[in-house]
């Protein structure tokens, strides 16, 4: 897991980051993690969530209400992002147009 806000040392704040990120990497042990400032909203942090599934609301569901419960009883202002590797989001982009598409 890469920590790339100040927010992240927080002993609030990283005690959230762990607990969400244990939460996904039950159901899904190859997760990989970043966590970040969310950009419009800088007292936010993004947990995001790499994962290597077809849905991924099924990450959200897993964290949805711990992390309204760490939002609003708490004061922990956390988002968890789920995010497909990018290399199956351009495997998909090939597959579904014949023809390889640079990613940045």
């Amino acid at each position: 897991m890469t920590a790339t806000s100040t927010q992240a040392r927080d002993p609030s704040v990283q005690a959230a980051i762990d607990e969400l990120s244990d939460l996904i990497r039950i159901a899904h042990p190859q997760a990989r993690f970043a966590v970040r400032p969310h950009p419009e909203e800088p007292s936010t942090t993004l947990l995001e969530a790499t994962v290597e599934i077809d849905d991924l609301d099924e990450v959200l569901d897993l964290v949805f209400d711990r992390m309204e419960q760490l939002r609003v009883d708490e004061g922990v202002p956390k988002l968890v992002v789920p995010l497909q590797p990018a290399e199956r989001v351009a495997a998909m982009l090939v597959t579904s147009s014949g023809r390889a598409i640079a990613l940045p």
